[in-house]
């Protein structure tokens, strides 16, 4: 993202030293907002941006413990507690409700798959082989849902 989006750092698109982000952490991280925020990104998005600029420091530095690391990590830690004081109702946003689907039509679509599948005789059918697979991938998904989740 930040060699990609942001023009201060499109330099370093083939470096594979990732101590230029050390180096220029306040810089990367001034257009990474002004990025977000001009796209109108949740300060959510921004957190795991934060949580990205972590893990580089980490990895070009070999440990958590280093000063910038931590510095990052309590802005991590106050981003989410922002988030956290923010959503606190837990109150779906505009785009989210576009893009929301209730449980239960899936469980009666679901349900509507099995009925259709146990309608036909030929089980061995095109037909059946299709509408077994919609059924299938449905089911996993509930079951990692009820089970993994």
């Amino acid at each position: 993202m930040f060699v990609k989006n942001l023009p201060s750092f499109k330099m370093y698109k083939n470096v594979d030293d990732l101590h230029w982000v050390i180096t220029n952490h306040r810089k990367l991280v001034y257009e990474m907002i002004i990025y977000h925020i001009n796209k109108g990104n949740k300060i959510s998005t921004i957190k795991s941006a934060i949580t990205a600029i972590m893990r580089i420091i980490y990895l070009a530095t070999g440990n958590k413990s280093n000063h910038l690391y931590r510095k990052y990590k309590t802005i991590q830690d106050d981003t989410g507690a922002k988030i956290v004081s923010n959503e606190g109702d837990n109150k779906l946003n505009s785009n989210e409700e576009t893009r929301f689907i209730d449980w239960n039509n899936v469980l009666v679509e679901q349900k509507a798959i099995q009925d259709k599948f146990d309608a036909i005789s030929n089980k061995k059918s095109v037909v059946a082989y299709d509408i077994n697979q919609d059924l299938l991938l449905i089911s996993y998904i509930y079951y990692i849902l009820l089970f993994h989740l």
